[in-house]
């Protein structure tokens, strides 16, 4: 009867070989095969044999599956197919401390055990020489055979050929053998060759820190190297779900976040969320107010040495050599996890060559990843830059010059960016800062603190106003002025006042178009300067605040007032300041009245952008009528250039002051041409996808005819398909569609778009300055309904984060203020509404003072619902106030003026009454 299943498995194992080319099951077949004679020999009873089998093949030895193991089934399918192949028996695990290679390695041992593949797991965390390494595998395997002689080598090669099945031995922590001296390296290395050739039934698993791809590639041609990098966030986010399942989702992602995506982080942050029984919110809000790094703040002292990065990366460091110490030191001055390999080398510092080896090997050691498809960028996880900032702390002289080289190289990569916006290639600079925008952002802002960059600071953010508010212009507007608002505060403690002089007038732009912004108080500051230091300031520089002073005086619809401080300005300008010039003399040709002087005018744009062809074709688009331009052929078609995204902003906010509808019409062609060029770049590199969003927001504010609110949501909804909804980008989008709707009177749809906005931002960000932007937004929205009791609720809650935020004496909230002054009128409670006007008024005062148009309009609006009161004398007081802040500011021709002396002439009338 026993000879039935033993031919049984004597066919099965032939058929597994003779399938093994054709076959996927064929190439486990082999490796099933002795465990499937012993589950035969079980089934007919026959102990004698079994005895033997199991005498034969040791026990096995492999932890326990690893709890909530999510995220890297593919990577177990990839290595379990290899294993189970007769072409390749040598498979390295390697990725940083923490990050799940152990993890990963038990999960294919298991899943090769369910086949019945004997697994041996052996930690080498403490094996340094390959005595050790022999020593601990003759442990496991010499009972197999008691009659194997000869040297250990001989001896081991002999105990795994003679068990009678494939097995897969695990060594975890093997990289500590190959950081070894050379000598160990090879002797380990040899002893793999020798297993290999004498034993064709063992295939191997390491796990290393250390990728090991050009060290056993060379020796072994069928070795497979898998990475291990951080959980794709989705995954991230099902392990956070499953440790922590009262959180919501955009707990979910935040956790994930504030972890890396590493699945040790996640499993400690949630162990920590759940002992102490507080909400998730609860526990990241403690996160962000503490001072420790996120290593720090995971560590628990009480839990086993595996169980805690720090000292997982601590043991890691230790084994650096010196100069890939220092190296790792100096790179965690990085502020973007992304970074390119030429900053990295000028951060490291020293000999170019040296810099870039260290850089190499610290890539190979997973301290910084590389990037497949781009091998000059480099990438540091969170985690690990974490922890280098600790390490940081105990080499402060190496982090300091670090420091300082970081500076160096981001202000002087931001000046050359600069220099290339005005000079016809600012498609290139807009892709480059996009790169390089948080180590660009970080060294202008702290920057100023250095005294070695602070004055190169100092003068590149004078000429850069323009490109940083170009950037800024539809999204973290707060970036803008936080950098001036540094820069300046430092220029005025070192008392350089021509610093501050020409960064006051820079910051003016971020508000130029701003009716109720700084840009007057700030000028007016400059214009202060000026005459304390009349030989230290340059007739140029005095130029372009007159000329911004113009620009801003003309949104005010203050047409000859702003007119004459632009032509006064604009012949201070010299050909540095090319690009203000042509905008000028374009704003000249625009408000001219008699077509020869218009025609001269334009003549001059034209002829000063003969060598810009960008700026050429921009202008000669949006002249009023054709101009027989000698030059005009002479400029073939080219790429539109983001410089004139620019331009048009300020352009289309005077012509619609002075309702230039032929002008706004033709400024759409040329938007609309770049924000095709654009998109078509963005199919192919995603840094161009934020100057996308930038062109398509310009277009929206140019065009006559607006998309549909079917158009909008189809390209939201083909960006969220694509980035996710839980996204910031994804808010800023809704946010600016609920604009665009407001301003077509689809309240309804205006709405829907800024709850949704409102929903992500409390999720992602909770009370931040952002989710008041939405609040504010909501109830100006339904202020346009009509709906004033929604509208009040939805200020207030406005103006309670922004006093929050900010205190009490800040812009946003006095605007908070006035628009509830408006709706307080609007419910006929004018009482009321006085009171919020006045406190309006009293922070605009404290931030501008009285001569500002702020302040006339809060007395303008003061002075109506007094009258409304029918307190005529108070109204009238009021509303002298205004006028004479108007009429010295904006001169007697201005339509705000005008406002008030009508509003004078009504209350007067009111009063014979």
């Amino acid at each position: 009867n026993s000879g039935v299943p033993w031919l049984s498995c004597k066919s099965i194992a032939k058929w597994a070989n003779d399938e093994s080319e054709n076959s996927t099951w064929g190439q486990f077949g082999a490796a099933v095969s002795a465990s499937y004679v012993q589950h035969v020999l079980k089934r007919f009873f026959i102990p004698d044999e079994v005895q033997v089998f199991d005498k034969s093949v040791p026990k096995p030895c492999l932890p326990p599956m690893v709890p909530h193991f999510i995220g890297r089934q593919q990577k177990v399918e990839d290595i379990f197919r290899v294993l189970t192949s007769p072409a390749a028996r040598l498979v390295s695990v390697s990725g940083p401390p923490g990050f799940g290679k152990t993890s990963l390695a038990i999960a294919v041992g298991h899943q090769l055990k369910q086949l019945g593949l004997p697994v041996y797991f052996l930690s080498l965390r403490s094996v340094k020489t390959v005595e050790e390494l022999i020593s601990d595998l003759l442990n496991t395997f010499a009972h197999t055979s008691s009659d194997v002689t000869g040297r250990e080598h001989s001896k081991l090669c002999g105990f795994l050929s003679a068990i009678p099945s494939n097995i897969c031995i695990i060594l975890d922590n093997a990289d500590v053998l190959f950081e070894s001296s050379g000598e160990t390296s090879q002797n380990v290395l040899e002893l793999l060759e020798m297993i290999f050739s004498d034993c064709k039934n063992v295939s191997f698993l390491l796990t290393t820190r250390t990728s090991l791809q050009s060290v056993l590639g060379r020796k072994f041609g069928d070795h497979m190297s898998v990475g291990v990098a951080s959980l794709d966030r989705k995954s991230s986010q099902m392990l956070v779900q499953e440790l922590v399942p009262v959180a919501d989702e955009s707990e979910y992602c935040r956790l994930a976040e504030v972890c890396g995506d590493v699945p040790l982080a996640i499993k400690l942050l949630c162990g920590q969320i759940v002992d102490e029984k507080k909400s998730a919110s609860q526990f990241l809000d403690h996160f962000s107010c503490s001072s420790k790094t996120v290593i720090g703040l995971l560590d628990d002292p009480d839990a086993p040495n595996d169980q805690r990065l720090n000292v997982l990366f601590e043991s890691y460091f230790k084994r650096l050599s010196q100069e890939e110490q220092e190296a790792f030191v100096c790179l965690s001055v990085f502020v973007s996890e992304v970074f390119d390999e030429q900053a990295a080398v000028n951060v490291i510092g020293g000999d170019e060559n040296t810099a870039k080896k260290a850089l190499l090997r610290l890539k190979r050691k997973y301290l910084v990843e590389g990037n497949s498809s781009e091998p000059v960028l480099f990438s540091f996880h969170p985690l690990i830059r974490s922890f280098g900032f600790e390490k940081a702390a105990g080499m402060k002289e190496i982090a300091r010059e670090a420091e300082r080289r970081f500076l160096s190289y981001y202000v002087k990569l931001f000046e050359d960016l600069n220099n290339q916006f005005p000079a016809g290639n600012s498609l290139l600079a807009f892709h480059d800062f996009e790169f390089n925008k948080e180590n660009i952002v970080h060294s202008l802002s702290e920057g100023v603190q250095n005294e070695a960059v602070r004055d190169a600071i100092f003068d590149v953010l004078s000429d850069a106003d323009l490109f940083l508010d170009t950037i800024f212009y539809f999204e973290r507007g707060w970036t803008f002025f936080k950098i001036y608002n540094l820069a300046i505060a430092k220029a005025k403690e070192q008392r350089k006042f021509k610093a501050v002089h020409q960064l006051l007038i820079a910051k003016a732009v971020g508000e130029i178009t701003w009716c109720d912004g700084a840009a007057l108080s700030l000028l007016k500051k400059a214009e202060e300067i000026e005459k304390q230091n009349t030989l230290l300031i340059s007739q140029v520089v005095m130029g372009k605040r007159m000329c911004y002073l113009g620009i801003h005086l003309l949104i005010y619809r203050a047409a000859v007032k702003g007119g004459e401080f632009l032509e006064k300005g604009v012949s201070l300008l010299s050909s540095e300041n090319a690009i203000l010039r042509v905008l000028s003399f374009q704003i000249f040709a625009l408000f001219t009245a008699k077509r020869e002087k218009s025609s001269y005018y334009r003549n001059i744009v034209l002829t000063e952008c003969a060598n810009r062809p960008s700026l050429y074709a921009f202008f000669k688009a949006i002249e009023e009528d054709d101009c027989d331009d000698e030059k005009e052929n002479e400029n073939p078609k080219t790429v539109s250039q983001p410089l004139i995204l620019a331009l048009a902003l300020l352009i289309n906010f005077i012509a619609n002051c002075f309702g230039m509808q032929e002008v706004i019409y033709k400024l759409e062609m040329p938007i609309s041409q770049l924000q095709k060029e654009i998109e078509a770049e963005a199919q192919n590199d995603r840094l161009y996808l934020p100057l996308l969003f930038i062109a398509e927001n310009t277009l929206t504010k140019v065009k006559i005819e607006q998309e549909s609110a079917a158009a909008m949501q189809l390209a939201l909804d083909n960006f969220i398909e694509e980035n996710g909804r839980l996204n910031p980008d994804t808010a800023v989008r809704y946010y600016y569609i609920g604009r665009t709707l407001c301003r077509q009177e689809n309240c309804d749809a205006a709405l829907t778009s800024h709850y949704e906005a409102l929903d992500i931002r409390l999720k992602l960000f909770g009370n931040n300055a952002d989710t008041a932007e939405s609040y504010y937004q909501i109830g100006n929205t339904q202020f346009n309904k009509k709906d004033y009791e929604s509208a009040l609720q939805s200020l207030q809650k406005a103006l309670a984060i922004r006093q929050n935020l900010h205190g009490k004496i800040h812009p946003d909230v006095a605007r908070a203020c006035f628009s509830i002054g408006a709706t307080k009128h609007c419910l006929n409670e004018y009482d009321s509404a006085v009171h919020w006007y006045q406190r309006a008024l009293d922070i605009r005062v404290a931030l501008y003072g009285k001569e500002h148009p702020g302040s006339a309009d809060s007395y303008h609006c003061i002075g109506e619902s007094q009258c409304e009161m029918e307190d005529y004398d108070s109204a009238l007081e009021s509303c002298q106030q205004a006028l004479g802040i108007r009429l010295k500011l904006f001169g007697r021709e201005s339509e705000d003026t005008s406002n008030s002396l009508r509003q004078m002439e009504l209350i007067r009338s009111r009063m014979k009454f």
